[in-house]
């Protein structure tokens, strides 16, 4: 893996997942290159270090734009030799590449393709792409795909640690890892969110002036402190804007017209439920 973005991240990541999965960091067939570099400088000796290694089945550059060598993300041509370099690193064992790529400005669900678009998805088999939901993550592709369809893979981000990861004064430093969800468990996890909605959508209704804080006491979301827990609040609430039932006006929370008839139908739902 060359990691250039963030080595200390990635060196975190990667410590931790050795303990939520069982492996010995220190003898498992994997090798790191932090930092940045100039890969057309540097190809000869990349070449001959991965030999010494062996066959390589797997490279992993993070990210594209910590390794190019351009001027402009957004050019075509530029982009276009970027991934031409990529594609001609001939690392021995001609492993699987995997380049992590940030998406264009301003990047909707719907457009997630590299910076560079057309130039650099013409030099790559394919565009998998990452959509986050909360501590949801579904893996598919778009843009382009050289091979079989596949169903979206989901993922569940879980916040975790490890002894050896610890700040100056020798604080546990969280990190995050990702865990594949069975069908069952992300049908439960997309329950249990829409439950989170609706409540909220319930509390904003009854107190539109209610601040986060407040709105989190009311809905006894509360952190292992007995705090409020005001982050899972903003998550929420950017669900339900995103679904154009909560607008905010004047500082205060509003239900949409659309966000009234849903909490009129689960008003309904749970009166005839309670007869």
């Amino acid at each position: 893996m060359f990691a250039g973005e963030n080595p200390d991240d990635v060196r975190a990541r990667w410590l931790a997942m050795s303990q939520q999965t069982d492996f010995d960091p220190e003898t498992i067939e994997v090798c790191f290159v932090p930092g940045r570099f100039k890969i057309s400088k540097l190809i000869e000796r990349i070449r001959d270090e991965a030999a010494k290694i062996g066959d390589i089945s797997l490279l992993i550059i993070d990210t594209s734009a910590a390794y190019f060598e351009g001027e402009d993300e957004n050019s075509n041509v530029q982009l276009g030799a970027h991934a031409s370099r990529l594609r001609e690193l001939s690392i021995p064992g001609g492993p699987t590449t995997i380049i992590n790529c940030h998406p264009t400005k301003n990047a909707t669900d719907d457009n997630l393709v590299p910076r560079g678009r057309g130039a650099f998805l013409a030099e790559v088999d394919g565009n998998l792409v990452c959509k986050r939901d909360d501590t949801v993550v579904k893996l598919h592709w778009q843009g382009k795909f050289r091979g079989p369809d596949f169903a979206p893979i989901t993922f569940q981000l879980r916040s975790v640690s490890h002894e050896r990861l610890r700040d100056a004064k020798n604080r546990i430093i969280p990190t995050v890892v990702a865990e594949p969800l069975s069908e069952v468990a992300e049908q439960e996890l997309t329950r249990a969110a829409r439950i989170d909605e609706d409540s909220l959508l319930k509390a904003v209704a009854a107190d539109p002036k209610a601040s986060i804080a407040t709105l989190a006491l009311t809905l006894h979301w509360l952190s292992s402190k007995n705090e409020p827990q005001k982050s899972k609040v903003h998550r929420v609430l950017s669900r339900l804007k995103n679904e154009k039932l909560i607008a905010t006006e004047r500082g205060e929370h509003v239900l949409t017209e659309k966000g009234t008839k849903l909490l009129k139908k689960l008003t309904e739902k749970a009166n005839a439920a309670a007869d």
